[in-house]
């Protein structure tokens, strides 16, 4: 639950950043909200990374890693290799990422089959929980987010922005008195 409550606070954060999809979202349109979703959880990581260790002895683009070999997945930098990601800093729902079919171009938590691999085995219920919170900042709620500093701060495990995050004139709308 804590990555979905930060993930929630990434996704006011994008909402405030990108007007058009909270305009969209909060009438209703929903053809984009898991992208939407999943290109908060490409921008914003939970964690920035995450260490293993090798289970087998490989070779891997000239090292040699050991079995027992501790390494580090950079999950933000993957989640933003321009190879994979053109433009990797913006916010776009352009990309085809979805968790459900991306093994390790996009990951969030871990790559791979959540049966098999590392990948967080909580990323259905993380996305689904993401739709709805994104469903309520858009339509049960109008907010500000004033001006601040959002910096992530990507030594911090898992991340947050460095001053966290402020909003204010938080109100309570009733989405079907408007129809």
């Amino acid at each position: 639950m804590v990555a979905t409550g930060r993930y929630i606070v990434f996704a006011a954060m994008a909402l405030n950043g990108q007007r058009q999809w909270t305009d969209r979202f909060a009438a209703g349109d929903e053809t984009q909200l898991e992208a939407f979703a999943e290109e908060v959880m490409r921008l914003y990581p939970f964690f920035p990374f995450i260490g293993g260790v090798a289970r087998d002895t490989f070779e891997w683009e000239g090292y040699r890693i050991q079995k027992g070999d501790w390494m580090i997945l950079d999950l933000h930098g993957t989640n933003h290799d321009p190879r994979r990601f053109p433009a990797p800093n913006a916010f776009s729902l352009d990309r085809d990422i979805g968790w459900k079919t991306q093994e390790f171009d996009f990951v969030p938590h871990g790559g791979g089959d959540a049966s098999v691999t590392h990948r967080c085995p909580g990323e259905a219920v993380t996305v689904a929980l993401m739709k709805e919170a994104i469903r309520l900042l858009t339509r049960s709620m109008t907010f500000e987010i004033p001006d601040q500093r959002l910096t992530l701060n990507l030594s911090r495990m898992p991340a947050l922005p460095e001053q966290g995050l402020r909003m204010r004139n938080i109100r309570h709308v009733d989405a079907w008195a408007s129809r």
